[in-house]
């Protein structure tokens, strides 16, 4: 019996060695496997990133090809110009008024001259303030004038056109209130109809107008 023992437990001690080098065989390789696999995961992920970056260049480049970067720029620019309209708008109403103010101030002086004689430096003093307006009305108005052409250019033809109406109507008024100084106010409301079109029209422009578009167009909400 005792080799029969013995035969048994040399085999016992084989398999044992066998399993215990197969177990460990395994366990390396799927462990490595685990590695590998953790490895490429990595790797997808990060392809995945370059694909993201990537895809996300293409489609800037697209809008910029596709005129989106254009518009963008183009927008910023009617800002501008619009801004600056509405300061040029304010300042030629201001000096409309102060012209107004001083043509008919003078017509008064004018009419009391001719009973009395003025001092010397009286008279000069005042023509120097009426030069003064006067120059401060040829500014404005000559400003205006310049960003109205701006307004034609990057503004709608509804929005050129109404500045264009505001600059022909205030320019002959200026005309005729050298004759007639008191037609200022006679116009006055025909003026700040006109001022507030074009007010309305920037307003659009803009878009600030949450019922509106650019081109004046209503939408229904």
């Amino acid at each position: 019996m005792e080799p029969v023992s013995f035969v048994a437990a040399v085999g016992l001690a084989v398999v044992t060695g066998v399993g215990g080098w197969v177990g460990a065989y395994w366990g390396a390789y799927w462990k490595k496997r685990g590695e590998q696999a953790a490895t490429h995961d990595d790797i997808d992920k990060l392809l995945d990133q370059v694909r993201a970056v990537t895809e996300a260049t293409k489609k800037i480049e697209a809008e910029i090809s596709g005129g989106l970067w254009d518009k963008q720029k183009r927008w910023e620019m009617k800002r501008e110009v619009l801004f600056q309209a509405a300061k040029r708008l304010a300042e030629v109403d201001e000096a409309l008024l102060n012209n107004a103010t001083v043509l008919n101030e003078n017509e008064k002086k004018e009419a009391e001259w001719l009973v009395k004689e003025p001092e010397q430096e009286v008279r000069m003093s005042w023509t120097e303030i009426k030069s003064e307006r006067l120059h401060r009305w040829s500014k404005a108005s000559t400003e205006f004038d310049e960003t109205r052409t701006f307004v034609t250019v990057v503004c709608s033809k509804e929005t050129a056109m109404v500045f264009n109406e505001v600059g022909v109507f205030i320019n002959g008024l200026a005309a005729e209130m050298i004759k007639n100084p008191h037609r200022y106010d006679e116009a006055r409301t025909e003026l700040f109809t006109k001022l507030f079109a074009a007010k309305k029209a920037m307003r659009l422009e803009l878009e600030v107008d949450p019922k509106s578009l650019s081109t004046g167009s209503s939408v229904t909400q």
